[in-house]
Protein backbone atom coordinates (compact mmCIF):
# COMPACT_ATOMS: atom_id res chain seq x y z
CA UNK A 1 0.00 0.00 0.00
CA UNK A 2 1.63 3.04 -0.63
CA UNK A 3 2.86 5.96 1.45
CA UNK A 4 0.54 8.79 1.43
CA UNK A 5 2.41 12.51 1.21
CA UNK A 6 3.17 14.11 4.02
CA UNK A 7 2.37 17.96 4.33
CA UNK A 8 5.93 19.18 3.32
CA UNK A 9 5.97 17.10 0.36
CA UNK A 10 2.93 18.10 -0.94
CA UNK A 11 4.05 21.90 -0.46
CA UNK A 12 7.13 21.30 -2.22
CA UNK A 13 4.85 19.72 -5.48
CA UNK A 14 3.15 22.72 -5.55
CA UNK A 15 5.94 25.00 -5.08
CA UNK A 16 7.42 23.30 -8.39
CA UNK A 17 4.36 23.38 -10.34
CA UNK A 18 4.03 26.80 -9.47
CA UNK A 19 7.72 27.83 -10.49
CA UNK A 20 7.23 27.52 -14.62
CA UNK A 21 3.92 29.64 -14.41
CA UNK A 22 5.46 32.31 -12.65
CA UNK A 23 8.09 32.17 -15.05
CA UNK A 24 5.67 32.32 -17.97
CA UNK A 25 3.68 35.43 -16.45
CA UNK A 26 6.69 37.08 -15.48
CA UNK A 27 7.93 37.29 -19.40
CA UNK A 28 4.66 38.01 -20.31
CA UNK A 29 4.27 40.90 -17.75
CA UNK A 30 7.60 42.55 -18.98
CA UNK A 31 6.54 42.10 -22.69
CA UNK A 32 3.24 43.85 -21.70
CA UNK A 33 5.02 46.56 -20.45
CA UNK A 34 7.41 46.72 -22.94
CA UNK A 35 5.27 47.23 -25.93
CA UNK A 36 3.03 49.52 -23.79
CA UNK A 37 5.79 52.18 -23.50
CA UNK A 38 4.66 55.10 -25.56
CA UNK A 39 8.81 55.76 -26.40
CA UNK A 40 9.66 59.36 -27.63
CA UNK A 41 6.57 60.65 -29.62
CA UNK A 42 8.25 63.99 -30.28
CA UNK A 43 11.43 61.84 -31.73
CA UNK A 44 8.85 59.92 -33.81
CA UNK A 45 7.22 62.77 -35.22
CA UNK A 46 10.72 64.49 -36.06
CA UNK A 47 11.31 60.61 -38.01
CA UNK A 48 8.44 60.91 -40.07
CA UNK A 49 8.38 64.47 -41.13
CA UNK A 50 11.96 63.84 -42.41
CA UNK A 51 10.46 60.53 -44.25
CA UNK A 52 8.12 62.25 -46.15
CA UNK A 53 10.50 65.46 -47.24
CA UNK A 54 12.59 62.39 -48.48
CA UNK A 55 9.53 61.25 -50.77
CA UNK A 56 8.49 65.47 -51.47
CA UNK A 57 5.13 64.23 -49.11
CA UNK A 58 4.58 67.87 -48.26
CA UNK A 59 0.83 67.20 -46.71
CA UNK A 60 2.55 64.31 -44.54
CA UNK A 61 5.16 66.75 -43.68
CA UNK A 62 2.66 69.26 -43.39
CA UNK A 63 0.59 66.90 -40.84
CA UNK A 64 3.26 66.32 -38.56
CA UNK A 65 3.49 70.24 -37.24
CA UNK A 66 1.60 71.24 -34.08
CA UNK A 67 -1.85 73.01 -33.92
CA UNK A 68 0.11 76.29 -33.16
CA UNK A 69 2.18 76.42 -36.61
CA UNK A 70 -0.62 75.23 -38.66
CA UNK A 71 -2.78 78.37 -37.38
CA UNK A 72 0.74 80.12 -38.31
CA UNK A 73 0.88 78.58 -41.52
CA UNK A 74 -1.33 77.43 -44.07
CA UNK A 75 -0.68 74.13 -45.96
CA UNK A 76 -0.32 75.93 -49.51
CA UNK A 77 1.80 78.27 -47.86
CA UNK A 78 4.34 75.55 -45.90
CA UNK A 79 4.91 73.99 -49.88
CA UNK A 80 5.19 77.05 -51.76
CA UNK A 81 7.84 78.08 -48.81
CA UNK A 82 9.65 74.32 -49.70
CA UNK A 83 9.32 74.52 -53.27
CA UNK A 84 10.66 78.21 -53.41
CA UNK A 85 13.79 76.81 -51.51
CA UNK A 86 14.35 73.58 -53.54
CA UNK A 87 14.26 75.51 -56.70
CA UNK A 88 17.01 78.22 -55.24
CA UNK A 89 18.85 75.62 -54.02
CA UNK A 90 18.29 72.97 -57.12
CA UNK A 91 17.58 70.41 -55.13
CA UNK A 92 17.41 66.72 -56.22
CA UNK A 93 17.06 64.74 -53.28
CA UNK A 94 17.34 64.70 -49.32
CA UNK A 95 18.74 61.46 -47.56
CA UNK A 96 18.06 61.63 -43.61
CA UNK A 97 19.99 59.74 -41.15
CA UNK A 98 18.66 58.73 -37.33
CA UNK A 99 16.82 61.10 -35.34
CA UNK A 100 18.84 62.18 -31.84
CA UNK A 101 17.03 64.39 -29.46
CA UNK A 102 14.60 64.29 -26.37
CA UNK A 103 11.06 65.56 -25.99
CA UNK A 104 12.15 69.33 -26.59
CA UNK A 105 14.50 69.43 -29.94
CA UNK A 106 15.46 66.69 -32.09
CA UNK A 107 18.53 67.06 -34.53
CA UNK A 108 18.59 65.02 -38.07
CA UNK A 109 22.04 64.74 -40.14
CA UNK A 110 20.70 65.32 -43.88
CA UNK A 111 22.55 64.77 -47.10
CA UNK A 112 21.00 67.34 -49.25
CA UNK A 113 21.70 66.52 -52.88
CA UNK A 114 21.70 69.56 -55.52
CA UNK A 115 22.02 69.62 -59.15
CA UNK A 116 24.28 72.90 -59.36
CA UNK A 117 26.27 72.82 -55.46
CA UNK A 118 26.84 69.55 -54.98
CA UNK A 119 26.53 67.57 -52.14
CA UNK A 120 25.77 69.47 -48.91
CA UNK A 121 25.66 67.28 -45.59
CA UNK A 122 24.89 69.42 -42.35
CA UNK A 123 22.09 68.92 -39.41
CA UNK A 124 18.20 70.27 -39.71
CA UNK A 125 17.21 70.88 -36.28
CA UNK A 126 13.58 70.83 -34.80
CA UNK A 127 11.48 72.41 -31.92
CA UNK A 128 8.28 71.10 -30.39
CA UNK A 129 5.24 72.43 -29.80
CA UNK A 130 2.82 70.76 -26.76
CA UNK A 131 1.38 68.81 -30.10
CA UNK A 132 3.71 68.44 -32.48
CA UNK A 133 6.45 70.20 -34.69
CA UNK A 134 7.44 73.69 -34.38
CA UNK A 135 7.82 75.24 -37.89
CA UNK A 136 10.38 77.18 -38.34
CA UNK A 137 12.21 78.86 -41.18
CA UNK A 138 15.58 76.70 -40.15
CA UNK A 139 13.54 73.42 -41.39
CA UNK A 140 13.35 74.63 -44.98
CA UNK A 141 16.92 73.55 -45.46
CA UNK A 142 19.64 71.50 -43.87
CA UNK A 143 22.20 74.11 -41.95
CA UNK A 144 19.77 76.82 -42.17
CA UNK A 145 19.16 79.32 -38.70
CA UNK A 146 16.28 80.79 -38.24
CA UNK A 147 16.86 84.56 -39.32
CA UNK A 148 18.77 83.41 -42.49
CA UNK A 149 17.48 81.86 -45.92
CA UNK A 150 18.68 80.61 -49.16
CA UNK A 151 20.24 83.05 -51.53
CA UNK A 152 21.97 82.03 -54.62
CA UNK A 153 24.82 83.81 -57.50
CA UNK A 154 24.41 81.96 -60.66
CA UNK A 155 27.62 81.86 -62.49
CA UNK A 156 26.85 80.22 -66.50
CA UNK A 157 29.34 78.32 -68.85
CA UNK A 158 29.39 79.60 -72.41
CA UNK A 159 26.04 78.04 -74.72
CA UNK A 160 26.80 74.63 -76.76
CA UNK A 161 26.30 75.27 -80.25
CA UNK A 162 23.95 72.70 -82.36
CA UNK A 163 25.80 70.61 -84.84
CA UNK A 164 24.06 69.35 -87.96
CA UNK A 165 24.71 65.75 -88.74
CA UNK A 166 28.08 66.27 -90.97
CA UNK A 167 29.42 68.43 -88.26
CA UNK A 168 28.24 71.96 -89.63
CA UNK A 169 27.20 74.64 -86.81
CA UNK A 170 23.56 75.14 -87.50
CA UNK A 171 23.27 77.71 -83.97
CA UNK A 172 26.26 78.87 -82.32
CA UNK A 173 27.64 81.53 -80.15
CA UNK A 174 26.43 83.29 -76.67
CA UNK A 175 22.94 82.66 -75.59
CA UNK A 176 21.80 86.38 -76.62
CA UNK A 177 23.71 86.49 -79.81
CA UNK A 178 23.15 83.41 -81.44
CA UNK A 179 24.28 83.12 -84.83
CA UNK A 180 22.97 80.52 -87.95
CA UNK A 181 25.95 80.11 -90.13
CA UNK A 182 23.60 78.03 -92.30
CA UNK A 183 21.19 80.42 -93.12
CA UNK A 184 18.65 82.21 -90.95
CA UNK A 185 16.09 79.39 -92.28
CA UNK A 186 17.87 76.99 -89.59
CA UNK A 187 16.03 79.35 -86.77
CA UNK A 188 12.93 77.31 -87.67
CA UNK A 189 14.58 74.21 -86.67
CA UNK A 190 17.25 75.44 -83.72
CA UNK A 191 14.59 77.24 -82.28
CA UNK A 192 15.24 80.70 -80.33
CA UNK A 193 16.84 81.80 -76.85
CA UNK A 194 15.43 84.04 -74.67
CA UNK A 195 14.48 85.33 -71.12
CA UNK A 196 11.44 82.92 -70.99
CA UNK A 197 7.98 84.79 -70.56
CA UNK A 198 5.98 81.32 -69.28
CA UNK A 199 5.82 80.97 -65.42
CA UNK A 200 6.12 77.56 -65.82
CA UNK A 201 8.85 77.85 -67.97
CA UNK A 202 10.63 80.34 -66.00
CA UNK A 203 10.40 77.76 -62.71
CA UNK A 204 11.42 74.95 -64.40
CA UNK A 205 14.87 76.63 -65.51
CA UNK A 206 14.88 78.10 -61.87
CA UNK A 207 15.02 74.79 -60.70
CA UNK A 208 17.87 73.64 -62.95
CA UNK A 209 20.39 76.41 -61.45
CA UNK A 210 19.12 79.66 -63.75
CA UNK A 211 18.80 82.78 -62.47
CA UNK A 212 15.63 84.66 -63.30
CA UNK A 213 15.96 86.76 -66.46
CA UNK A 214 18.59 84.45 -67.36
CA UNK A 215 18.54 83.28 -71.04
CA UNK A 216 17.29 79.90 -72.18
CA UNK A 217 15.78 77.79 -74.89
CA UNK A 218 12.23 79.12 -75.79
CA UNK A 219 12.02 77.11 -78.75
CA UNK A 220 13.36 74.19 -81.02
CA UNK A 221 15.84 72.14 -80.04
CA UNK A 222 17.22 75.37 -78.04
CA UNK A 223 14.39 74.23 -76.15
CA UNK A 224 13.84 70.89 -76.30
CA UNK A 225 17.77 70.73 -75.43
CA UNK A 226 17.93 73.63 -73.32
CA UNK A 227 19.45 71.57 -70.01
CA UNK A 228 22.46 69.69 -72.37
CA UNK A 229 22.91 73.01 -74.73
CA UNK A 230 23.63 75.01 -71.58
CA UNK A 231 25.52 73.44 -69.58
CA UNK A 232 25.21 73.09 -65.59
CA UNK A 233 25.24 76.38 -64.14
CA UNK A 234 27.93 76.82 -61.33
CA UNK A 235 27.86 79.80 -58.53
CA UNK A 236 27.88 80.52 -54.85
CA UNK A 237 25.07 79.23 -52.43
CA UNK A 238 24.48 81.35 -49.56
CA UNK A 239 22.31 81.54 -46.12
CA UNK A 240 21.41 84.94 -45.93
CA UNK A 241 21.49 87.50 -43.96
CA UNK A 242 24.88 86.48 -42.59
CA UNK A 243 25.90 85.60 -46.14
CA UNK A 244 27.78 82.44 -44.63
CA UNK A 245 28.88 80.92 -47.78
CA UNK A 246 27.75 76.98 -47.64
CA UNK A 247 29.14 75.73 -50.91
CA UNK A 248 31.05 76.92 -54.46
CA UNK A 249 30.83 74.90 -57.85
CA UNK A 250 32.30 76.16 -60.93
CA UNK A 251 29.80 75.68 -64.23
CA UNK A 252 30.47 72.82 -66.18
CA UNK A 253 30.84 73.50 -70.12
CA UNK A 254 28.10 71.83 -71.96
CA UNK A 255 28.67 68.95 -74.83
Amino acid sequence: MARKPTSAERRQRLKSRALPLVGIAFVAFVMGVVQGCPGNPNKDAAGRYVDAWEKGDYESMYAELSTKSQEAIPLDRFEARYEDTAAIATLESVDADEVEGDETEAEVPIQATTLAFGMIQQPLELTFGSDGIAFEPRLLFPGLTNDEELSRKTKMPERAPILAADGQAMAEGPSLAREHPLGDSMIDVTGEVGVPEDAELSTTTEALGFSEGEPVGTSGLELAYNARIAGTPGGTLRAAPDLSLIPISEPTRPY
